[in-house]
């Protein structure tokens, strides 16, 4: 379902990586990703590692995925988000990144670039 999909797109886009228990039943949630199934969670983030937007690693029956640069520009296209927003797995990384290509001292200033939940239009009932 489109609502699911873009409520785990979402997170995994705040976060920069998603854990999920290798469980196959299907009334399991997702610990994470409110009101979402984890079998969908798991089914979703599959399809993104087949297409190369995810990296993937699998040890004691969980499943980790990592963003790659592909799935950044990607999830920022689906999710119609500015250039300026990073996962949080980057985000302090783009303060300094952005103060070296100035020249800047990397000790002035520790602003984050984005926050998620304020670059998200706003959704509409009829599921985004």
């Amino acid at each position: 379902p489109k609502k699911e999909t873009v409520a785990i797109y979402e997170r995994l886009f705040s976060d920069g990586v998603m854990v999920a228990k290798k469980d196959p039943r299907p009334n399991v949630t997702h610990p994470q990703v409110t009101g979402v199934r984890n079998l969908h969670v798991v089914k979703a983030l599959i399809s993104l590692k087949s297409r190369g937007f995810v990296r993937e690693q699998f040890a004691w029956r969980h499943y980790y995925w990592f963003l790659t640069n592909e799935g950044i520009e990607f999830l920022r296209k689906y999710l119609h988000l500015p250039t300026e927003c990073v996962p949080a797995t980057l985000s302090s990384l783009q303060p300094r990144l952005e103060k070296l290509s100035n020249g800047n001292n990397l000790e002035t200033d520790d602003s984050l670039g984005c926050v998620l939940s304020d670059a998200l239009p706003a959704s509409n009932s009829s599921g985004v």
